[in-house]
């Protein structure tokens, strides 16, 4: 029964990534697109956020000089 509950555990952490404030598992995959939790909203990681709000900056930006 032990062995069942480590390798639930194992998966859990491969598949997803608890956000410290709410508590809810964000899969992997769609943080990689949004860069911040799907339940709360708060910033889980840096670099893909950051890269999200500048390709949204550049997009606008085309927007307004065409």
């Amino acid at each position: 029964m032990r062995k069942f509950k480590t390798s639930k555990e194992d998966f859990l952490r491969k598949t997803y990534i608890k956000c410290p404030k709410c508590k809810y598992n964000n899969e992997k995959g769609r943080l990689n697109h949004y860069g911040t939790c799907l339940k709360c909203g708060s910033v889980l990681d840096n670099k893909k956020y950051f890269m999200i709000e500048m390709m949204k900056k550049l997009k606008d930006n085309e927007r307004k000089t065409r």
